[in-house]
């Protein structure tokens, strides 16, 4: 019988609490649960993750926690679930070609097809675009790369512009010649696709060991703090890594349209796509 692979879901604590109590060795995990729930105040902060390597010394050493945790999590999962935001005109193309990294150069077409001869914007030359294009040409880590987030509720509440506006680095080719014309442009970049939040399986071996041991500190911590404030949900978290070569299409899951998204570039007031 084939055995499904399994998959890391941020926000499914319930279905990953036990895999971390097994991991503590069976003769201090009464005491460890003991001591979680009586030093509630310790774990006052649910984003303290430092805390619990400290809380912890008393009981063993955390670094070959840290050692076994990482040994059987490879073993245990296949994929750790991520989450990609944009603004496509057609998700149909994703599910075809798969999540790509970004090309400036046909991102620079795009730009230019939106914005030169668009009559709304008369005042833009191909200058204009030529000097933004120059500026954005020593960005950093913009091509060839694309972004996941661990956690959909972190980039709807807090990177809502990829969702509103599209690639950031068209947003950033139209924050540049604003500051030259005085116009508005990123107005024109809503226009374009629908706010979309595509979730993907992204296998473990594609994380750095630095990323795997940032992720181990903060599953323990939540763990404990879920112990001590009788929790069964992971708080929102932020956790992201880029990747330098395109996702294949049979690692996306699914996708999903957000109708009200928290815009950072208008003080966290709520855009609302059907009202755009």
């Amino acid at each position: 019988m084939t055995i499904a692979p399994q998959i890391f879901s941020w926000k499914d604590f319930p279905e990953w609490e036990k895999f971390v109590w097994d991991i503590f060795p069976e003769t201090i995990r009464e005491p460890l649960f003991e001591g979680i729930r009586n030093g509630r105040q310790g774990f006052e902060y649910v984003e303290d993750v430092l805390y619990f390597a400290k809380f912890y010394a008393t009981f063993g050493k955390y670094s070959e926690l840290v050692e076994s945790f990482l040994n059987n999590f490879s073993k245990r999962f296949t994929f750790i679930k991520m989450y990609h935001c944009c603004r496509p005109s057609n998700t149909q193309s994703y599910y075809d070609l798969g999540i790509r990294v970004l090309d400036t150069a046909e991102m620079n077409n795009r730009f230019k097809e939106l914005f030169l001869r668009n009559p709304r914007y008369p005042q833009i030359t191909d200058s204009h675009i030529q000097a933004a294009i120059k500026h954005m040409a020593r960005s950093y880590r913009r091509h060839g790369f694309v972004y996941f987030g661990l956690d959909d509720r972190f980039l709807l509440n807090h990177c809502g512009h990829y969702l509103i506006f599209g690639s950031e680095y068209l947003q950033s080719l139209a924050a540049f010649i604003e500051r030259e014309t005085r116009c508005d442009l990123k107005s024109e970049l809503r226009k374009c696709g629908k706010p979309t939040v595509f979730e993907v399986r992204m296998r473990i071996s594609t994380f750095s060991d630095g990323e795997l041991r940032e992720l181990t500190s903060k599953v323990f911590h939540t763990w404990a703090y879920n112990i001590a404030h009788n929790r069964t949900y992971p708080y929102e978290l932020d956790f992201g890594i880029e990747i330098d070569h395109e996702l294949p299409q049979d690692y996306i899951i699914g996708h999903y349209h957000p109708k009200m998204i928290p815009d950072p570039s208008n003080g966290y007031e709520s855009y609302c796509f059907e009202k755009d």
